[in-house]
């Protein structure tokens, strides 16, 4: 994982979400949300930092 990732994955987290990732894929399991691109986690952290860090 690189350093840009985790931070977003570590930014998710700190926002209540549970992030792990999926053995033998490139997908992240999100609980409530389900499987998720590295893409998807960018687009999620967006939009929890422009709704002030809460999840939606």
């Amino acid at each position: 994982m690189t350093d840009a990732v985790a931070r977003i994955v570590d930014g998710l987290r700190d926002a209540g979400f549970s992030i792990t990732p999926l053995k033998a894929s490139p997908l992240w399991q999100v609980d409530g949300r389900g499987a998720m691109s590295t893409g998807q986690l960018i687009d999620l952290a967006s939009k929890v930092r422009m709704s002030g860090g809460k999840p939606h």
